[in-house]
């Protein structure tokens, strides 16, 4: 058993967590009391205070010592089934969500250091509230989008993501279903982190669902976001996610296929969605010099995609395109496209824009330099290590303007 230190509090959370067992109290008062506890919660989410709410679990008993049930998942799996056997009287709570609604807003927290991540996950590792959760997830009604976002939640914690790969078919199966498209795409995400996990997604046919969806259009950029993660957690270095997806390919073509996926580089509008297809795009070009070569030169990527994206605002959005550029510079044909579009342009003017890049570590050139730019591989594989540092925006401009054939100014 290892002790673990104590989360720090921002506030006491005595008030809530007594509101909280109030809310989760077996009897029909307790139905209002969640209701508004779940709204004063929402604007909690994800807090400090709410993370501490959570880790420290229920209060004690009248006799100081909890029980070993007493976890904040056996109080949510108590009230999730008084509810179901006394559902006129939780008419109006299920009607916003329910308790899964409650269970949604608590969980949903990221970035936890390990430790603080353990106390706050065993609070809600409760067998019996994730195999009930799993099989709400085959129910319709004003709960259906909580249930798959607390799968998404409580699939950030490895230990809990074990006993949610049931989910798996299910989710799938709901990348049809336009409402939950976007919901079921994150949950499969934080599921296929898991190589079971994975392996059963891409194996229920979740890429070829996810290529779907994409044509069809998501009704929200955050759900058209979650689909293409989804795609880059079944494919980015998995032959059998890359197997499914160049399959898809050859029975639709590579129009169809990669297209949607493709003009998502235009989302000039939108740089956190232009950069997670970025990321996707560069792991199918690292599996396949035939699709570098079809991305070059069937589509608008270079010729009008990349230079947009060179110009945009978003630092993270440029720095993306420029590796993606490192990617592309050596396919033929990327040069003529890429000047069409103004590239070479772009990369000039941010050379005279860029600060000179500080001093590289002795070896550089032969380190990750060469890793990054020969073999394939994306400057984002190849970082890390030593006393090596990630290359500058003005470093990796003046490696494609030298690949292009053309040497950068000084």
């Amino acid at each position: 058993v290892v002790a673990l230190a104590p989360l720090p509090l921002v506030g006491p959370p005595m008030a809530l967590s007594a509101e909280l067992v109030a809310a989760l109290r077996c009897d029909g008062g307790s139905a209002l009391l969640a209701l508004g506890l779940c709204q004063r919660l929402e604007t909690l989410r994800g807090t400090p205070e709410v993370v501490e709410l959570v880790a420290a679990g229920p209060p004690a008993s009248g006799s100081g010592e909890a029980a070993a049930s007493d976890t904040w998942g056996y109080c949510v799996l108590q009230a999730v089934s008084f509810a179901s056997e006394h559902s006129a009287a939780f008419l109006a709570f299920e009607a916003a969500g329910g308790y899964w609604q409650l269970l949604e807003v608590l969980s949903d927290v990221k970035g936890l250091p390990p430790q603080q991540r353990g106390r706050f996950f065993r609070q809600l590792d409760d067998a019996g509230l994730l195999a009930t959760l799993v099989a709400a997830l085959g129910a319709r009604g004003p709960s259906e989008r909580a249930v798959r976002l607390c799968v998404r939640n409580l699939a950030r914690s490895p230990d809990v993501r074990t006993l949610l790969l049931p989910a798996v078919p299910q989710l799938v199966a709901d990348l049809e279903q336009a409402g939950l498209v976007g919901c079921s795409a994150a949950a499969l995400c934080n599921l296929g982190c898991h190589s079971d996990g994975k392996l059963r997604a891409v194996e229920g046919g979740a890429v070829r669902q996810a290529l779907a969806a994409l044509r069809r259009g998501p009704a929200t950029a955050e759900a058209t976001e979650d689909l293409v993660a989804l795609l880059g957690v079944l494919t980015g270095g998995y032959e059998p996610g890359i197997r499914a997806l160049f399959a898809e390919a050859d029975a639709s073509g590579e129009a169809e296929t990669f297209g949607p996926l493709v003009a998502l580089l235009g989302h000039v509008d939108a740089p956190p969605l232009q950069c997670i297809a970025i990321d996707v795009l560069g792991g199918i070009c690292a599996a396949s010099p035939h699709f570098k070569a079809w991305l070059v030169k069937e589509t608008l990527a270079v010729s009008q995609d990349l230079p947009n994206a060179l110009r945009s605002p978003a630092p993270p959005a440029r720095f993306a395109a420029l590796e993606f550029a490192c990617l592309l510079v050596e396919v033929e044909g990327f040069r003529e496209a890429f000047q069409k579009g103004g590239g070479e342009v772009v990369l000039r003017a941010m050379l005279e824009s860029e600060p000179p890049a500080p001093p590289r570590p002795t070896g550089f050139m032969g380190g990750l330099m060469a890793a990054a730019f020969s073999g394939g591989a994306t400057p984002a594989l190849a970082r890390g290590g030593g006393a090596r540092r990630d290359p500058m925006p003005r470093e990796l401009a003046e490696v494609v303007l030298g690949r292009m054939g053309g040497p950068a100014p000084a």
